[in-house]
């Protein structure tokens, strides 16, 4: 009996050992995609990489990054858009650091993508955009400390620079249809997940995105 019992305790820990095996190669892989799949969507690592980026005119290469086989890239998307329309105005470096490192209070609901491609469009604009004027007259309240001021003008802006890069790609009926649906299945996926304390009642990237009205 003891035999058997040592041939089953061995015979278990192999097969832990390759089951964890298996486990950590399963990660490594998903983690691989994931930063394969971050470094497609948001490629700014220099400041070559954002004035290329920044001011791209390219809008034919443009459409191939938001549209993959047939599909729209809301966040790719949202990404440009921000990007693009900030360098456009010239946005005060300072204020897109206080609003992608959320420094007066909550600006984007956790686990969000439309949220995610905004705040990274912020950070990187922040980051790499020369952009050191001083007053912010077009959007004074993104550094607001209330919370409705400071998202209604978040929504403002992005609802601004996503219809303005629609007119530039000039999108199909139907691509413009698959975006805008896509973008709107997005918001409802996450406005179930907005913190108690985000301060409103809506989140302003997804409300801005889809130029949603309350």
């Amino acid at each position: 009996m003891e035999y058997f019992l040592f041939k089953f305790n061995c015979v278990f820990n192999i097969y832990q050992r390759t089951a964890m095996k298996n486990l950590l190669a399963v990660f490594i892989m998903l983690w691989s995609s994931f930063v394969a799949l971050q470094a497609q969507v948001y490629p700014i690592k220099t400041k070559a990489d954002y004035k290329e980026l920044a001011t791209l005119t390219d809008f034919a290469k443009m459409k191939e990054l938001i549209f993959v086989n047939n599909q729209p890239r809301p966040e790719v998307f949202l990404y440009f858009a921000l990007l693009q329309g900030m360098a456009k105005d010239k946005l005060p470096a300072w204020v897109a650091l206080s609003v992608a490192k959320q420094s007066v209070g909550l600006n984007f609901v956790p686990k969000c993508k439309i949220c995610e491609s905004t705040k990274m469009a912020f950070s990187h604009y922040a980051t790499y955009a020369n952009a050191k004027r001083k007053d912010n007259n077009a959007y004074p309240n993104l550094t607001a400390k209330e919370a409705d001021l400071r998202h209604k003008d978040i929504a403002t802006l992005t609802e601004k620079y996503t219809s303005e890069l629609l007119v530039l790609l000039k999108f199909t009926d139907d691509e413009t249809y698959k975006l805008q649906e896509l973008l709107v299945v997005m918001r409802k996926q996450r406005m179930a997940g907005l913190p108690e304390k985000f301060g409103s009642k809506g989140c302003p990237s997804c409300d801005g995105a889809t130029h949603h009205k309350d």
